[in-house]
């Protein structure tokens, strides 16, 4: 599908659907920026901290665990 903005450009979207439902694609579309390589190793303390009940109040004080 072709699309036409309010300033004259004309944009391709295309799109599958598949078991993740209507997926769109564009360069127009934003993007996310890339995680910092930090994050990886925050999550997995985080799901760390979950699998042994550790709770923490809003905040960030240790509530159980």
């Amino acid at each position: 599908m072709v699309f036409t903005l309010d300033d004259g450009t004309r944009v391709e979207v295309t799109y599958t659907a598949d078991e993740r439902g209507f997926v769109p694609e564009s360069p127009i579309f934003p993007t996310s920026h890339p995680l910092p390589a930090h994050v990886p190793e925050l999550l997995a303390i985080a799901a760390e901290q979950r699998r042994q009940g550790i709770t923490f109040d809003e905040q960030g004080k240790r509530v159980t665990g």
